[in-house]
C-alpha cells in the first residue's frame, strides 16, 4: 500500500478539516447511503473547498479529493 501524499495526510490529520467534512457530507448522508452517493457528496464537498483557493491546480483538486474521501470512509466506519 502506497503512502498518501503530503497534502492529503496533513489534511486528514487536520482536526478543523475533519470537522469541515463531517458537517457537509457524513452528517448529511443517510444511513443507508451507497458507494456512488457518498463519492458524489465527496467530490462536491471538495469542490466547494476549492472555489476557496486563488487557483487552484488539477493536482490540488485530486488531493483535496483524497482527503475528503479518506476522512469520510474513517468517519463511516
Amino acid at each position: 500500500m502506497s503512502r498518501p501524499a503530503p497534502l492529503v495526510r496533513d489534511l486528514a490529520g487536520n482536526l478543523a478539516f475533519r470537522l469541515a467534512v463531517v458537517e457537509r457530507v457524513v452528517a448529511h448522508l443517510p444511513d443507508d447511503a451507497g458507494a456512488a452517493l457518498i463519492a458524489a457528496r465527496s467530490r462536491q464537498c471538495a469542490r466547494e473547498m476549492l472555489a476557496t483557493f486563488d487557483r487552484p491546480d488539477p493536482d490540488t483538486m485530486l488531493e483535496l479529493q483524497k482527503a475528503v474521501m479518506t476522512v469520510v470512509e474513517e468517519e463511516m466506519r
